[in-house]
């Protein structure tokens, strides 16, 4: 496997971690792109453009999803 595939997947891991210790549903956009991104790096482990581009892409599409949907989160659903 790539040694770039790993980046991706410590990235998503990193990200993944995040989210589970802040409550805003932030990094959840980022962990699932990264994720695609080391599914991408594993088919094209020499297009390091394109798995930014595709990064960054996929980020700024899962962010105001993501947003959207931790604002219909009942408040105290992360206190508990």
């Amino acid at each position: 496997m790539p040694d770039v595939v790993w980046i991706w997947l410590a990235a998503f891991i990193i990200f993944l971690i995040l989210e589970v210790l802040t409550p805003s549903m932030l990094f959840i956009g980022f962990s699932i792109s990264a994720l695609v991104c080391g599914i991408f790096a594993y088919f094209y482990p020499e297009s390091y453009y394109w798995q930014i581009g595709m990064f960054v892409v996929v980020s700024a599409i899962l962010l105001p999803m993501t947003r959207k949907m931790a604002k219909k989160l009942p408040k105290n659903l992360h206190s508990q």
